[in-house]
């Protein structure tokens, strides 16, 4: 019968088996088992003229998988994540952040360029997931901002005083150091240091400012001060570049030449220090973009 369902059995001998349906797809006609050494593209089945599988390179594969909406978005790494190690776990309902309006996005089509170019060795997104990406992408960044920045406008006037309460694994000074807080800390009372080439921090920065604005619900402040807004940018930037940076080594090793939701999704649960700045959005646990 061509109606069938696959099943993938893992660390088995037999590690494949296929279920044939009748017509009606309402009773099994007959079940396969293939051996975890079956080559699909060399096994012809009796009565049969064509093998189970024809032969595609990576980027036929790729194609392919697009055109028939094969889901990218990594939902099933997440579920890995949490069976591996119980640190990597969805903190819980209660204190997930809901998605935000397309209206706050920080980041725009030009700034994503800018950053694949610097960081993902000029990998790009793709369509049909190209919005999701940078949907995703977006939604982790403004999760970051409401969760650990939007605080700080309410509780420090200076953005060394506000550096220092939100980096706290950075390290004495001079200590060569090589943890997020410690970038961080550099690019928040640095901001001028290491600029990223051909990224608007002056249109990023208006974007932020209106987001802390909005969620703050207070003018003036912090979120005032022009320095700290452009070192937030930069660490935004920054964090941005550290997923995109292995989410194109993700797409490389699916030897893909586009990054999909389920490369950002793998970069940040690969990374403890990322996933713990990243895993109260809930756009990433529940694949909504």
């Amino acid at each position: 019968p061509k109606q069938g369902v696959w099943l993938d059995v893992p660390n088995n001998e037999y590690q494949f088996g296929r279920f044939g349906l009748d017509d009606e797809h309402s009773a099994a006609s007959s079940f396969l088992f293939f051996s975890i050494n079956t080559v699909f593209r060399q096994t012809v089945l009796a009565g049969t003229q064509q093998p189970l599988r024809k032969y595609e390179t990576h980027v036929e594969r790729s194609q392919r998988r697009l055109q028939e909406g094969f889901d990218s978005r990594g939902m099933e790494t997440l579920s890995v994540f949490g069976v591996q190690s119980s640190l990597r776990a969805s903190p819980g309902d209660g204190d997930l952040l809901d998605p935000h309006t397309n209206d706050e996005a920080l980041f725009q089509e030009a700034d994503f360029v800018a950053l694949l170019v610097q960081n993902a060795q000029n990998l790009d997104f793709v369509e049909p997931w190209k919005d999701r990406v940078k949907l995703l992408l977006n939604e982790l960044l403004m999760s970051y901002l409401e969760r650990y920045i939007v605080p700080l406008g309410r509780s420090f006037d200076t953005t060394l005083a506000a550096a220092e309460a939100l980096t706290p694994q950075r390290g004495p000074p001079g200590n060569h150091c090589r943890t997020v807080d410690c970038f961080l800390f550099r690019h928040l009372t640095q901001p001028h240091a290491d600029p990223v080439p051909n990224w608007d921090t002056v249109a990023v920065a208006a974007r932020v400012r209106v987001f802390l604005f909005s969620h703050s619900r207070e003018e003036g402040g912090l979120f005032s001060d022009d320095e700290f807004i452009a070192g937030l940018c930069r660490c935004l930037a920054w964090l941005m570049g550290e997923v995109l940076e292995p989410a194109s080594d993700s797409a490389k090793d699916s030897y893909r030449s586009n990054i999909m939701p389920a490369d950002v999704r793998i970069a940040v649960g690969n990374d403890p220090e990322l996933f713990s700045i990243f895993k109260y959005s809930r756009v990433y646990w529940d694949g909504s973009e």
